[in-house]
């Protein structure tokens, strides 16, 4: 009797309120899997419920439709984190990106995928204007009521139910707006914090280094580690990419101290987890860090960046005492060419130092495409030619096809750095063991699984990367190129090259041992070649067993 003296329910007020609530279920159906979904939709109930309340007036609608808006803009960020990343934001990726990113690049984040900011703002936009409409149509003073008074008792008295135990639960109440998005904030901060507490970070990273190694060699060595952007190895013509993007490149396959690993996946799809994938591990002596390794051996470490990235820096680059960040515009729109390393890294080269590692941060095929090669530059690729042919079959937007254009432009771009990199490692080499290794930290969607270029841990392209080596003192790299890899086992093959050697270590996971076992990666895109691959190396050691 209470909630009949508490709502008046008249037939077109309900159906404005019930139009709202289905228009908010539909949007929240892009943004959460459906139990999550129907979490975030319980919240609009308190909403709907002041619009069916007997007293409401201008400022009660105005609050309704205010609860509302927060709603439908919290689903839209949700929808296009989900549709476009398979993530909510707060996973793991979407935070770190977060706290990685200056406010110049968050903007420019948003030039890059224009079309999908505006598809999901525009369903919010239009959500807004809709329920704005329907809810100044509703009287500020209720009509008598009209609606039986058992239907009505039996509606509100469900939805306050549903409200009750969504406000009583702390996990269901957590992902509502008011509660999640304040915690978003702080978890983006945590992130922020630990990375800002680096120093006790090297001291313990060290500790572990000095006491898991064992030995090392005294041969005189330079390590030369590439690590390259968003570069996906099936757009280099040195893995059969139609396009002629790499013929420098292309032009070593003859050198028998030179290798293309042919099947490589990233085991992440962004930046900063694909750097602790390859450059962190565990050991029984706590948490490992490459550079922290070679330091204890006795390894000068020499970073050369042409990215503004402060937790890189942060995390991996201070292992230099004085590290060269070469670009100083943070974001997507620097128009830094890798180019600039050159000079620099030529002189780390002649560095006298026996042992040394130098590493060459590239800004590589970081969108935007268009700035990752000299302005002046025209492809030579024809109009209509086989990749374009291709893309245009799958109905792929004009925008994504010149994305594309640019993305291999720029490759022949990296295929000039990298060529250029070999010549002065190999010009400074002389009574050393030179290894020249180059890697990428992940891939790019470019159109071939979604309309759609950029960052993507859901299809296979945002984790199949390129991996070269040439190596001075060896003449059986050949024999690798058919080896799987993948790129977390990057620090154990690192440190056998140079000939360090520690407690833990697993030939199984060191990449040119004869003892190397491939175990496929946990990443969430469907892959048929990363499928493929494993079953052939299963195969292959189940015939090779005795």
């Amino acid at each position: 009797m209470k909630l009949r003296t508490l709502f008046s329910v008249q037939p077109g007020t309900l159906a404005s309120t019930l139009l709202l609530w289905a228009a908010t279920a539909v949007l929240l159906a892009f943004a959460a899997a459906p139990y999550r979904a129907f979490q975030l939709w319980s919240f609009s109930i308190l909403f709907g419920g002041l619009l069916l309340y007997r007293g409401r007036s201008s400022l009660v609608k105005a609050v309704a439709y205010l609860g509302f808006l927060l709603i439908w803009i919290d689903g839209g960020i949700r929808a296009f984190l989900r549709t476009i990343y398979g993530a909510e934001p707060k996973s793991t990726f979407v935070l770190e990106s977060v706290a990685n990113t200056h406010t110049s690049e968050s903007f420019e984040y948003f030039q890059t995928l224009w079309s999908d900011v505006a598809l999901w703002s525009g369903i919010v936009l239009a959500l807004a204007i809709a329920g704005l409409f329907l809810i100044r149509r509703i009287p500020s003073t209720p009509a008598p009521r009209t609606v039986s008074g058992k239907a009505q008792t039996a509606l509100i008295g469900f939805l306050a139910l549903v409200l009750t135990v969504g406000a009583a639960l702390s996990p269901w109440r957590g992902h509502w707006p008011i509660f999640y998005w304040p915690s978003w904030a702080a978890s983006v901060e945590s992130v922020r914090a630990g990375w800002e507490n680096q120093t006790q970070e090297h001291e313990l990273r060290r500790a572990t280094a000095d006491a898991q190694v064992t030995s090392a060699s005294k041969e005189p060595r330079t390590l030369l580690l590439l690590v390259g952007e968003s570069t996906v190895r099936d757009n280099l013509s040195l893995y059969g990419y139609p396009r002629n993007t790499t013929p420098k490149l292309d032009a070593l396959t003859k050198d028998p101290h030179f290798a293309t690993v042919r099947p490589v996946w990233s085991v992440s799809s962004s930046t900063l987890p694909a750097f602790d994938d390859m450059f962190e591990f565990s050991t029984s002596s706590g948490p490992g860090n490459l550079f922290a390794f070679f330091r204890s051996a006795g390894y000068k470490v020499t970073w050369i960046s042409n990215q503004d990235d402060l937790a890189i820096k942060n995390r991996y680059a201070a292992w230099d005492d004085d590290p060269e960040m070469l670009n100083r515009l943070s974001g997507r729109s620097s128009a830094s060419l890798d180019g600039n390393v050159l000079p620099s890294l030529e002189k780390a080269l002649n560095d006298p130092a026996e042992r040394h590692l130098i590493v060459v941060h590239l800004i590589g095929l970081h969108p935007h495409y268009r700035l990752r090669h000299p302005s002046d530059w025209t492809a030579d690729w024809a109009k209509n030619d086989a990749v374009e042919t291709q893309l245009k079959s799958l109905d792929r937007s004009s925008w994504v096809i010149d994305a594309r254009s640019d993305y291999d432009l720029g490759i022949r771009y990296q295929d000039e750095i990298l060529a250029r990199s070999l010549e002065l490692a190999r010009a400074s080499s002389s009574g050393k063991i030179l290894d020249w290794i180059y890697v990428s930290d992940h891939g790019q969607e470019l159109g071939d699984d979604e309309n759609r270029t950029g960052h993507s841990n859901t299809t296979a392209d945002g984790y199949r990367v390129p991996l070269l080596f040439w190596l001075s003192d060896r003449t059986d790299v050949k024999s690798w190129e058919s080896r799987p890899f993948r790129t977390d086992y990057l620090s154990p093959t690192l440190l056998a090259l140079a000939g360090i050697r520690w407690k833990d270590e697993n030939a199984s996971r060191i990449f040119l041992d004869p003892a190397y076992v491939w175990e496929k990666p946990d990443i969430p895109a469907v892959d048929p070649e990363l499928n493929a691959v494993t079953a052939r190396e299963a195969e292959r050691r189940a015939n090779a067993a005795p």
